[in-house]
């Protein structure tokens, strides 16, 4: 995002990306970023052959933790995790005493928003990258998110525009190219996110929807030539499956729940811990007895002073939002937990954690033509 913001006019607060150089940016009279919700870049070179591969420059790490809620917020504002503080899915807002969904803006177990208590525009506190950019911009969204809180405060002055199936986002994205002689495009697509939870990352379904989306993107690539677009086309992590023997279902550790202050927070690969005052070294000996086969387990407060969370002078709220401990979980196991109101799930994909195949995005560009 460094290389985008600098090559856009703005003044990045990271240094850019070696791959993609900001005066690369700045020659284009347009410049596209296609986001496509959780194509990692080991996925893609294990499919062979295919558009996006003939143009991808190669892998590039996505942020922790590798989930959406962390990743769209960095492509959103510019920042990473360290300096934004939404840190996973379900994040813990001492603010307002609850763990809410960061992008629906809604508290775990209700279906009714925060909206009322409070705003995103106040709870996160965070400036859009575009109010940054002196280039119009546009966000091309998928139709029910488009009007969205998270949104429509993120998104600034973007003009915003919502699309309805495969067909529809790609002409949405040569529509917004049109609009102006020299703009930003942020195009989001999540159904290949949607179809590896669902089916698995290595599933039938999955492969195809692969194939539809590579189809997809060289017709995208004909439309836009001759409009002076670079196309820059990555993804906000990878997947990993994990089969039923991989749950950890903390309902079967009793024990372990009652440690707790708060629902784990954060994703099912990578959990973060609110534990009970007093409660620590109790907490500690039952992941060691029960645990240590499917997990690893930090103090918080480590895992931040490590800079995992990106470079830089950590969010005021960073720690707190973070938890005691963080579970990180091994190989290709997850861990869940249900509250009052919640429907149990378990994803077949999943991501979150730091393995490469969760980590590494690709990083594709196709220059002006």
């Amino acid at each position: 995002m460094a290389s985008l913001e600098e090559g856009l006019g703005g003044e990045a607060r990271y240094r850019p990306l070696g791959d993609l150089p900001p005066a690369e940016v700045a020659a284009a009279a347009r410049v596209v970023l296609l986001v496509l919700d959780g194509l990692g870049y080991n996925y893609l070179r294990a499919r062979g052959r295919s558009h996006f591969d003939s143009h991808c420059r190669g892998p590039m790490s996505s942020v922790f933790p590798t989930t959406t809620a962390a990743a769209i917020t960095t492509f959103m504002t510019g920042l990473a995790p360290q300096q934004h503080a939404l840190t996973g899915w379900f994040v813990r807002f001492r603010e307002v005493a609850t763990v809410a969904a960061v992008l629906p803006f809604r508290p775990r177990g209700q279906g009714r928003p925060l909206t009322g208590r409070t705003s995103v525009a106040q709870l996160y506190a965070l400036p859009p990258l575009v109010q940054r950019l002196p280039v119009p911009s546009t966000m091309v969204l998928p139709e029910n998110i488009v009007r969205s809180e998270y949104s429509a405060t993120l998104g600034g002055a973007a003009r915003r525009t919502g699309y309805q199936g495969l067909e529809r986002f790609i002409e949405a994205v040569v529509a917004a190219v049109q609009d102006a002689p020299r703009q930003y495009v942020y195009a989001y697509w999540p159904d290949f996110d949607r179809t590896a939870h669902e089916h698995g990352v290595h599933s039938v379904e999955t492969a195809r929807h692969f194939r539809l989306l590579d189809a997809a993107f060289e017709d995208l690539v004909e439309r836009l030539r001759g409009t002076g677009t670079l196309l820059v086309v990555t993804a906000d992590h990878g997947f990993v499956d994990s089969p039923p023997p991989r749950v950890v279902r903390l309902a079967d550790h009793a024990g372990l729940a009652e440690l707790l202050r708060a629902p784990l927070c954060g994703e099912p690969r990578v959990a973060y811990c609110y534990v009970k005052r007093g409660c620590r070294a109790e907490f500690e000996r039952y992941i060691e007895a029960h645990l240590a086969h499917a997990c690893t387990l930090y103090p918080s407060a480590e895992v931040v002073r490590r800079g995992w969370f990106g470079p830089g002078i950590a969010h005021a709220r960073l720690q707190e939002r973070v938890g005691d401990y963080l579970l990180l979980m091994k190989d290709d196991y997850i861990i869940k937990d249900f509250v009052p109101g919640e429907r149990p799930f378990y994803p077949i994909g999943n991501h979150g954690g730091l393995s490469e195949d969760e980590l590494y995005v690709p990083l594709i560009v196709v220059p002006p033509a």
